[in-house]
């Protein structure tokens, strides 16, 4: 007679587990597998999105740019970039609607093609160079719907090499007025791990006990009328503006008419009766309002723009400049500035970097990162540092987005693994376009030749101004002696571009030095 045997409890029990831990690891399989396609998606999306624009630049003999948009979600913290909201975006820009500019004599200025911050111009008499005529031209010159980021599941990591922060200089090169950084910064496309505190600063994270910290420009001289006050601005919470802004914004000159005899009031340019247009508006209009979101980077603004060229030339274009270009408030008609200056007023009293100490500050000393290397422009640097001198290119990361806004973990490693899997999209200055998954190699900066130093050789080096305005100035490594009296910096190593390693989170490293 033959018996069959029953499985016992225990070996049911052995069988139930065996199969939970294969859903389990087939589950965590399949969320990794789509987490990798949406982000290798939207990178070939971009990257596609890149070259498409640079051949309409060649062949229609026009400029166009790429403009980046970064809003977080609003009631999130800004200490870690997020796109749960959709705001992470961006969009093609066209040549100019309403702005002629007739002051482009030569390459160097072709970018002024598309609408540009601080471009001196006239139409039917009218000044166009003030900020919400800047605006309105950006409104009018897209040619392409926003490209949305997949809200939830991808979003920029960061849209350059490294971010400055709040690190300023006045402009002379004294190194007698130079403050060293801030302690979190600068940050690197990847961010820096404090492994003391266990936290994650973020590219382009808010902090609001770090005054200009993410962007956001909150500190003093933000968010208030004038520059002549010391007021600090209130603190940014939810993403959202913590007040509302208004400012005057034209001076129409009457035909023939001089100065101060230009009007000040609302004017119906159109006939159509009313001054409804903003364009029109003259006295307090709304900049943004209190509780609405507040983009950390403003493609209205053109806050950050890859600009295509008709030569085949690529370009980014100096951040934040509209932020800086124009200054804020409308003086008195009676006794304010005259012609050119004049046109500058009527701006925004945001800046990414601490004014230079006098009322108001003159945005002249602050430099593109990406074309200006000389001995000033390496004390008066951009929000964000670009490797684009020694590798030719700049560089948008593309990550997984981020459920919550934790920015406590328990080690690097474990921070790390909520960036992963990460692409980086180069364009380099002749429009070749290329999309890398970032190689995840723990263990890498040890397994190094002894010859392959890096930079820093411990964290602390960028407290040490000396060190770094000898060796490391403009976010990289190069020689000690160049840089001076307009001579170019000559790059020493190579930058880590496309490897990541948890102990580059903790020590900020991402250069290799050559012997």
């Amino acid at each position: 007679m033959i018996r069959h045997r029953a499985f016992t409890l225990v070996e049911l029990l052995v069988v139930l587990g065996i199969v939970v831990l294969l859903m389990g690891l087939i589950l965590r399989s399949t969320r990794g597998d789509q987490r990798e396609a949406a982000v290798r998606g939207a990178a070939m999306e971009l990257a596609a999105t890149m070259r498409r624009v640079h051949q309409r630049a060649i062949a229609t003999h026009q400029t166009y740019g790429i403009a980046f948009n970064i809003q977080n979600e609003p009631g999130s913290s800004g200490a870690i970039l997020n796109n749960r909201s959709g705001g992470h975006w961006y969009r093609i820009i066209g040549p100019a609607k309403r702005t002629k500019h007739g002051r482009i004599a030569n390459s160097s200025l072709l970018h002024d093609f598309i609408p540009w911050a601080w471009a001196i111009a006239h139409e039917q008499q009218r000044v166009v160079g003030q900020f919400l005529d800047f605006v309105d031209d950006v409104e009018l010159s897209w040619i392409s719907d926003p490209i949305v980021l997949p809200p939830g599941k991808v979003r920029f990591l960061a849209l350059g090499d490294t971010e400055e922060g709040s690190r300023w200089r006045a402009a002379l090169p004294d190194p007698g007025w130079q403050g060293p950084y801030p302690p979190t910064y600068p940050r690197p496309w990847f961010g820096y791990f404090d492994p003391a505190a266990r936290k994650l600063w973020a590219w382009g994270g808010y902090d609001p006990d770090i005054p200009c910290s993410g962007f956001y420009y909150q500190g003093l001289n933000a968010d208030v009328p004038g520059y002549d006050t010391a007021a600090a601005a209130p603190p940014i919470v939810g993403c959202r503006n913590p007040t509302t802004r208004t400012i005057d914004q034209d001076w129409d000159p009457p035909r023939g008419g001089t100065w101060p005899s230009w009007d000040i009031a609302d004017r119906d340019r159109n006939g159509d009766g009313d001054t409804a247009d903003r364009y029109e508006q003259e006295v307090a209009v709304p900049l943004w309002k209190a509780g609405e979101p507040r983009p950390l980077v403003n493609a209205a603004w053109l806050d950050a723009v890859i600009i295509f060229m008709p030569n085949g030339s690529v370009r980014f274009g100096e951040w934040n400049r509209a932020r800086r270009a124009y200054r804020p408030g409308m003086p008195d008609p009676a006794t304010g500035p005259r012609g050119s200056d004049a046109l500058m007023w009527g701006g925004i009293a945001d800046r990414a970097k601490v004014g230079h100490g006098w009322s108001p500050p003159d945005p002249a000393p602050y430099r593109p990162m990406t074309t200006f290397d000389q001995w000033w422009g390496a004390y008066d640097m951009g929000e964000v540092g670009h490797f684009d001198t020694p590798t030719g290119a700049w560089r948008i990361t593309l990550a997984p987005d981020v459920a919550d806004d934790r920015s406590e973990f328990p080690d690097a490693a474990i921070a790390l693994a909520t960036m992963l899997p990460a692409w980086r999209i180069a364009i380099n200055t002749y429009g070749f376009t290329t999309a890398d998954r970032v190689a995840h190699r723990p263990g890498y900066l040890a397994s190094l030749p002894a010859g392959d130093a890096v930079w820093p050789s411990a964290p602390t080096d960028w407290q040490d101004m000396d060190r770094i305005n000898q060796s490391c100035r403009m976010g990289y490594w190069h020689e000690p002696a160049s840089g001076y009296y307009d001579a170019p910096l000559v790059p020493k190593g190579h930058p880590i571009t496309t490897v990541i390693d948890p102990a580059m989170l903790t020590r900020r490293v991402w250069w290799k030095t050559l012997p």
